[in-house]
């Protein structure tokens, strides 16, 4: 999870059960749902971490069961 100072939003990243593909969510300072992401072609079975950039920019660090990760920045 990570927070977005300039916006007010809240950012979460994690996998989607079924097909573990990336899903970041993100809901503003209320807790109100406002949309997801999914990246269908990036699997991951853990993220790393997650940061949020002022610019509105979202980076997510993900590895897999090889043991293999890559930066994801939306």
């Amino acid at each position: 999870m990570a927070c977005h100072p300039a916006g007010e939003h809240i950012v979460v990243a994690g996998k989607e059960r079924e097909t573990n593909s990336l899903r970041v969510e993100i809901y503003n300072k209320d807790g109100e749902f406002k949309r997801t992401i999914q990246l269908d072609d990036v699997k991951l079975n853990w993220n790393e971490g997650i940061t949020a950039a002022m610019q509105g920019h979202i980076a997510v660090a993900v590895g897999n069961v090889v043991g293999t990760g890559r930066i994801v920045v939306l």
